[in-house]
């Protein structure tokens, strides 16, 4: 939806719930003349005209009264906006259609998925709408995630989500059975949000303490670089490092494996870019004892 459809949708909307009927008082505008100037409302209205669905008051008073085919458009979207399987479709098709535009696994592109703001009939889409459409695209493979505290961090569109993208969508896709079913690889990131928004947020400092060193979070870590590492920029000391803390034991001497960790900390925003280094920087900082 473009930002002129959405403005005449509100201006529309906002006609059927203030027009008090032709004998009575229309609906006045000057709410919106705040909200989004008196231009662009006046030339929104223009447009509502012009699609007879809106006619205006020809007492000197003015105001616009809705007509029977904009009544029926504005409850026709609040139907919609009840109707959970078609905001889920919808939900699906935006997602998709976004990452298509916004992400490059190649290109190391991957967005947050808290930065998707899709919204169908006026009305967002809430995040656990969004967390199921991630759910049901990465199932049929057309989408891949970075998993973090059990749920989607990080997503970008598959090759297969670009073909169904090119097949008319989601829906066209799957009722040609062309989506194939995902094969996909996560790792979950323990602790709080806190570790990774503060690892994650730009300019970002920090500082370690070492005796919190933990190598099941280490582990964890090197997990995730394996999880990605086709994608990534490793060199063979960096793979070396990886080697050291997948094969360090629990009960230990863990200098060797911690400081493997501390040099992959350092060069994380090296050998790889975007989202994904702010979440190999996070579980870093949980296995170094990082804070801050």
């Amino acid at each position: 939806m473009t930002p002129q459809e959405q403005l005449e949708l509100e201006i529309l909307e906002h006609i059927y719930d203030n027009d008090e009927g032709r004998l009575r008082e229309p609906a006045n505008l000057g709410p919106l003349y705040e909200r989004f100037g008196e231009e662009q409302a006046l030339s929104a209205c223009q447009s509502l005209r012009l699609r007879a669905l809106i006619e205006m008051e020809s007492r000197l008073s003015g105001g616009y009264h809705i007509l029977p085919e904009g009544r029926t458009a504005v409850e026709a979207m609040r139907e919609r906006r009840n109707n959970r399987g078609f905001r889920r479709a919808e939900c699906r098709e935006q997602l998709l259609s976004w990452l298509d535009a916004n992400s490059d696994a190649d290109a190391g592109i991957r967005p947050g998925t808290a930065t998707f703001e899709g919204a169908s009939d006026l009305q967002p889409f809430s995040r656990p709408e969004v967390d199921a459409a991630i759910k049901h695209l990465k199932s049929r493979g057309l989408v891949g995630t970075i998993e973090a505290w059990g749920g989607p961090a990080a997503m970008w569109i598959t090759g297969a989500g670009r073909e169904a993208i090119d097949a008319g969508g989601v829906a066209a896709a799957e009722s040609a059975q062309q989506v194939p079913q995902a094969v996909t690889t996560t790792f979950n990131m323990a602790g709080s949000g806190n570790v990774f928004a503060t690892a994650t947020a730009p300019g970002a400092t920090a500082t370690a303490n070492v005796s919190n060193f933990n190598l099941q979070h280490a582990k964890t870590f090197a997990a995730a670089i394996r999880a990605i590492e086709s994608d990534l920029d490793l060199t063979d000391d960096d793979r070396a490092d990886l080697l050291h803390i997948e094969t360090a034991e629990q009960g230990a001497d863990p200098t060797l494996a911690q400081r493997a960790t501390a040099r992959l900390y350092e060069s994380a925003d090296k050998i790889a870019t975007g989202t994904a280094s702010g979440i190999l920087l996070a579980l870093a900082k949980q296995a170094l004892g990082i804070d801050g």
